[in-house]
């Protein structure tokens, strides 16, 4: 497997668990009642997270708006177990539950009506670990309901991919679009560093179709 198609694999996780969401979520009795969605969306991620071992949580963000409350059913699979347990924003320092609407990945799928993804950046909410967060715009009947999305740490993604990276190139990285630093084989070059244009010049940088990533090799 080439570094492109691991990165992709890793992507298409999170993306199935993304889809899986959306189609729980499409009835608008089930989106926008607090206890049928959190009853939903906690059967759906039980079930992806013990599916999926490289996606660390997920779920539904709602907009407020439309529930008239914030909503974040959001579960999270912990510890060599992977006990799946509901997150508990209120029990968290970032104390994002009334405010998470000015953050990236909740903020950009709203306002562009497009997939997204945020990081790698220190999720402190959710993970307390550099992550990648994939969210994608939940519309129900013709208007925006919230986010569904799914989380994977870095670690998590450095190990899934680390032998076709290794294998591509040494030194080989995983850059975003913004040219921040998502894996790395390089004990020089850490992630979430961003390189500017002028360091880049200096890879070979191959997009990963579908996706903000792109492998870059060292020329």
């Amino acid at each position: 497997m080439t570094a492109i198609d691991a990165v992709r694999v890793v992507v298409d996780e999170a993306e199935a668990v993304i889809a899986r969401l959306r189609g729980a979520l499409a009835d608008p009795a089930v989106a926008l009642d607090a206890a049928a969605a959190l009853a939903v969306v906690e059967r759906v991620m039980a079930a992806e997270l013990a599916a999926r071992p490289v996606v660390f949580g997920g779920g539904y963000v709602v907009a407020p708006a439309r529930l008239g409350q914030p909503l974040m059913a959001w579960w999270q699979a912990l510890g060599a177990s992977r006990d799946v347990r509901r997150l508990d924003a209120g029990a968290t320092d970032a104390g994002y539950v009334r405010s998470y609407e000015d953050i990236e990945w909740y903020c950009v799928p709203a306002d562009t009506g497009e997939a997204h993804m945020t990081g790698p950046y220190v999720d402190l909410l959710c993970t307390d670990q550099a992550t990648l967060t994939f969210t994608a715009p939940l519309v129900v009947d013709g208007a925006f309901a919230g986010v569904v999305g799914a989380d994977v740490t870095i670690p998590t993604f450095e190990r899934a991919i680390g032998d076709a990276l290794r294998q591509a190139a040494a030194g080989a990285l995983v850059v975003t679009s913004e040219g921040r630093v998502a894996a790395s084989t390089d004990p020089g070059v850490l992630v979430q560093r961003r390189l500017r244009d002028e360091a880049l010049a200096s890879y070979a940088v191959e997009p990963v179709p579908g996706t903000r990533l792109s492998v870059a090799l060292p020329r």
